[in-house]
């Protein structure tokens, strides 16, 4: 067995390199000559990878160039439209967008911004959360069919764990819902300081709005990014750093929710945690081992 698991190591490796290899080729062979051609962008350049994608720098703009149709580009612009018509104020912290499509190619182009350091990012944070939280509506709740996130949480638990406890972690999650302990409105989804900019006046503007959802629950994205700012440090994933916000190891997550006028509990805690479970999965079929959840769903469970 543990021969075989070194083979399919190494299969598994190699898979990647050629995959790698073949879309470094497919953008400098196809991509590239067709960005140049819609005259794009000139001048040097620089690549990297993003999900799905190959991520292009240039003097002037930002370019996201997919290389599989399990992109999330045209996710993203579509997620952008619906902002900037429905919420039209939320321009403000919004890039400015437009998507090119070709033969076999297709490009979400930006203005070209800088990265806010992580220790410099709440404060822009906290101003691009007060933009989203004028959509906010506190006499109106969300059930579990205007969740499809958190449904597919459930329903991972359920396969992992077994019907008892997704059972159980379901009334958890109806009751918070049920709750006036959150606000609906306009949220980001995957909201962390490596998704916050500045543009060249040092205006703050949020990128990668694959997630974005008009309708949810807003304190998710502050929980998220104060779960992000404890693990850049600590190298701790989300999941460790929620499981240690239920054991009451994490006062920096604590203190960094308050900033954002959110105060911890152990019911936000668990929804979180099954619409983030159930996001990886739809949006980037992210699958985690029952080994992995184990401990944070242990500590869920004693909330009910």
């Amino acid at each position: 067995m543990h021969k075989n698991y070194f083979f399919y190591r190494v299969f598994r490796r190699l898979d990647a390199y050629f995959a790698c290899m073949l879309n470094v080729l497919y953008f400098f062979v196809y991509a590239l000559p067709w960005l140049k051609l819609n005259s794009v962008f000139t001048g040097f350049f620089s690549i990297s990878f993003g999900y799905q994608s190959i991520l292009v720098n240039s003097k002037n703009v930002f370019i996201k160039v997919a290389f599989s149709k399990k992109s999330t580009i045209k996710n993203e612009y579509s997620n952008y439209l619906s902002l900037i018509n429905t919420l039209p104020y939320l321009t403000e912290i919004l890039p400015s967008y437009r998507m090119l499509d070709g033969w076999f190619a297709s490009a979400l182009i930006c203005e070209r911004m800088t990265k806010v350091k992580s220790s410099e990012a709440l404060s822009p944070a906290i101003f691009i959360q007060e933009r989203l939280g004028r959509s906010a509506a506190l006499d109106r709740r969300l059930s579990l069919i205007d969740c499809p996130q958190i449904t597919a949480g459930l329903n991972s638990l359920a396969e992992e764990f077994g019907k008892s406890v997704a059972d159980q972690l379901t009334i958890i999650a109806k009751n918070f819902l049920l709750s006036p302990n959150y606000e609906l409105g306009a949220a980001h989804g995957d909201f962390h300081s490596r998704n916050i900019m500045k543009d060249i006046f040092g205006h703050p503007k949020i990128i990668d709005l694959d997630c974005v959802r008009l309708k949810a629950v807003r304190e998710f994205d502050p929980l998220y990014f104060a779960l992000e700012q404890v693990w850049s440090i600590s190298n701790d994933d989300w999941v460790e750093s929620l499981a240690n916000c239920f054991d009451g190891f994490q006062d920096d997550v604590v203190s960094c929710l308050e900033s954002f006028g959110v105060k911890w509990s152990g019911d936000l805690g668990t929804a979180f945690f099954l619409d983030r479970l159930g996001q990886d999965t739809i949006n980037y079929n992210i699958v985690y081992s029952k080994h992995k959840l184990r401990r944070l769903v242990d500590a869920a469970l004693e909330m009910k």
